[in-house]
């Protein structure tokens, strides 16, 4: 009793708004039914472990009404096949995603509810036909600003039953894995996207074609696409105890895609009605090509918004997306510090990117300062790219030259275009 306590009052440190989420395993299949079933399920039960999901797994249809799914924050279809669903326990599954929870589709996940249009959506495109299975391809991965792919290997060969669709998702979806046309035997010439994500009301769906084999399940780079998508899949709802960000002003800035974009002329920032000491920050930005904005945790520390597509790793500075800015010295006008992110997992110009951020404020006894502010984790995309970084002072262009237990969120706008939206915070003890 003692032992759970004590977990009970731990202070947050992860900066994913659900870091442990329910997860409904759904393996149900109408029509061709795959051996590696059975292996997948028990593989995933082990990955949970690691990762901080727990799985509950079923093949009983039952389990779709809106009372027991209140129990899970991602259904995931895991190799199912045919028509699996009745009308009612459709609906019921629709609500849930739409309400903002999530879904994962695995493999044949596509070959399923041919006849549902919402599904149609959801899956994102159906299975039309593959070659023969174990082709091995280079799997070319589009995009790294995504759990599910950050941290994939750059020449990531490997064998599978590859599919061709009944239609090409790209334009509906963000693709983040392909395989290329002129090295797919035997199969209908297109393109192929093999993995891809996105939101179906306020929900989160994720779908990867991989995963045909019992093999694929000892894969660690296979395990980590997957386990990256459950864990994406499940960061659409917010945390209990969270509150929006109200502006002071919105005077320079239009609505735009539930959120709000600075005007071209825009030189002002959008800064909060609320002051925040400890908290855990959500927001999420978007940035045209070459464009550049900052979020200013207590309207003093920033953490740096950039178009940084294309930079390599290793090459990686505090300027570039995700980078903990340098703190300036208002006496001496110097600045210093600067931590680059760990890694980049910016999701590209035009792509709606997301940042979570763990700050603990300063503490202060009296008015001397005896801890400095301290970004415990911060995360782009759902990738930790920051933990535990110090930092000694504002930085350049903070709203305020002096530190103190508490502040507002500001919202750079002087750096040119960038919208935001879906900006919450919630009050934190560290």
């Amino acid at each position: 009793m003692l032992a759970l306590l004590a977990a009970a009052i731990l202070p947050q440190t992860s900066a994913l708004p659900i870091p442990n989420p329910r997860v409904l395993v759904f393996s149900k299949t109408k029509g061709f039914r795959h051996d590696s079933i059975e292996t997948a399920t028990q593989a995933l039960k082990t990955e949970s472990a690691k990762r901080g999901y727990t799985i509950t797994a079923t093949e009983d249809a039952s389990v779709f009404t809106e009372e027991k799914l209140k129990n899970f924050d991602v259904i995931a279809f895991l190799m199912t096949t045919g028509d699996v669903l009745d009308e009612t326990q459709q609906l019921a599954m629709q609500k849930f995603v739409e309400s903002g929870k999530g879904w994962v589709g695995v493999h044949s996940a596509s070959d399923t509810e041919y006849d549902w249009p919402w599904y149609a959506n959801l899956v994102g495109a159906y299975f039309k036909s593959h070659p023969p299975g174990g082709q091995k391809l280079k799997v070319n991965v589009e995009n790294r600003g995504h759990l599910s792919t950050w941290d994939l290997p750059m020449n990531w060969v490997r064998a599978d039953e590859w599919y061709d669709w009944r239609s090409n998702p790209r334009g509906g979806v963000t693709v983040l894995t392909s395989i290329n046309e002129a090295e797919y035997k035997k199969g209908t010439p297109q393109d192929h996207p093999i993995s891809w994500s996105h939101t179906v009301g306020k929900g989160r769906s994720w779908y990867t074609e991989m995963g045909h084999f019992k093999e694929a399940y000892s894969e660690p780079a296979l395990l980590n696409h997957i386990s990256g998508g459950i864990m994406w899949a499940a960061q659409g709802m917010r945390p209990e105890g969270s509150s929006d960000v109200k502006w002071k002003s919105a005077k320079g800035w239009r609505p735009v895609e539930g959120g709000l974009e600075n005007d071209a002329n825009s030189n002002l920032p959008l800064v909060g009605t609320q002051q925040h000491g400890d908290a855990h920050i959500h927001a999420e930005f978007k940035i045209p090509k070459g464009s550049n904005s900052g979020v200013y945790v207590q309207g003093r520390y920033e953490i740096q918004i950039l178009d940084s597509w294309g930079t390599a790793q290793g090459a990686l500075k505090y300027s570039d997306c995700g980078g903990v800015y340098q703190c300036f010295d208002s006496k001496t006008k110097t600045s210093s510090g600067g931590t680059p992110p760990l890694v980049n997992a910016f999701a590209g110009p035009g792509e709606w990117n997301t940042y979570d951020i763990v700050f603990r404020a300063p503490r202060f006894k009296g008015s001397k300062k005896i801890q400095d502010a301290l970004f415990v984790e911060v995360r782009l995309n759902g990738v930790v790219i920051h933990e535990n970084i110090s930092v000694t002072g504002p930085t350049a262009s903070a709203m305020f030259s002096n530190e103190k237990a508490t502040g507002p969120l500001m919202l750079q706008g002087d750096h040119g275009p960038v919208a935001y939206r879906n900006v919450w915070f919630k009050t934190l003890k560290l």
